[in-house]
């Protein structure tokens, strides 16, 4: 894989972390305004569900790419299907069980995550610019 390569497929594996990082934020302003309705409130959580099912699968598979680790299909169906099993399972078949715990098996990810999305509800409550949307 020549250098240029390489550095392309790094900044795509930077931004599917970056999108699985914050897009939360925006869905817990949505979550917000939307809070009384609860259609909007199963399309929101259909919608970041299925972003961050793509943000970890886009991860998983352009880490794979720098790493030369062929991808099984099982593996990835695992990371699809079940991210919380299939992300530790792949960091430690890729980084062994020392590597995998230094990063802590993608927890950091999760929570940061969960809290990027109470900080946006929480900012837009504070804000107030939830107010007057209905």
């Amino acid at each position: 894989m020549s250098s240029e390569e390489s550095q392309s497929i790094r900044r795509k594996r930077f931004l599917c972390l970056s999108v699985f990082l914050l897009s939360p934020f925006a869905f817990g302003v949505i979550d917000l305004i939307y809070y009384d309705s609860q259609s909007a409130e199963d399309s929101s959580y259909l919608i970041s569900t299925i972003i961050g099912i793509f943000a970890i699968v886009g991860w998983v598979s352009y880490d794979a790419a720098l790493r030369d680790y062929p991808l099984s299909s099982g593996l990835r169906w695992c990371v699809i299907l079940l991210a919380v099993v299939g992300v530790p399972l792949y960091l430690v078949r890729t980084r062994g069980w020392k590597g995998a715990a230094i990063i802590g098996f993608g927890l950091p990810a999760l929570l940061i995550s969960m809290a990027t999305y109470s900080l946006g509800y929480s900012v837009a409550w504070l804000t107030g610019s939830w107010r007057g949307l209905w």
